[in-house]
C-alpha cells in the first residue's frame, strides 16, 4: 500500500482497493491501474509516478514485480510482495 501511496499519490483508500484486488490475485483489476500507477488519474486525485519525479522505466519495472506477485501460484501473496520487492532479507529466493 506504501508503495502505491509514496510513489504514486494514491490515497490510503484507494491504495488499500489495490492491495485488497492483490490478495484475492484478481490480476485484471491490478493491470487496470497501471496507466494511474506510472502517469496518473486526475479524475481520482492520482500524481503518478511519473509526476513525482520516478522514471517511468523504474515505475515499470516496480508495477512489473507487483503484477508478477499476482499472477504467481503462491497463496500468499503478501509474502511475495516482500520477497520481490521489499528488503531483502524478507523473501529473496523467492523472486
Amino acid at each position: 500500500m506504501q508503495i502505491f501511496q509514496q510513489l504514486a499519490g494514491y490515497s490510503l483508500g484507494q491504495a488499500d482497493m489495490i492491495r485488497r484486488a492483490m490478495s484475492k490475485k484478481k490480476a485484471k483489476e491490478v493491470e487496470k491501474e497501471r496507466e494511474a500507477f506510472l502517469r496518473g488519474d486526475p479524475e481520482r486525485g492520482i500524481t503518478g509516478c511519473v509526476k513525482n519525479g520516478i522514471p517511468e522505466d523504474i515505475a515499470q519495472s516496480i508495477y512489473n514485480r507487483m503484477d508478477f506477485c499476482v499472477t504467481s501460484t503462491s497463496s500468499h501473496p503478501d509474502m511475495l510482495v516482500y520477497g520481490c520487492i521489499g528488503p531483502p532479507f524478507f523473501a529473496p529466493a523467492l523472486c
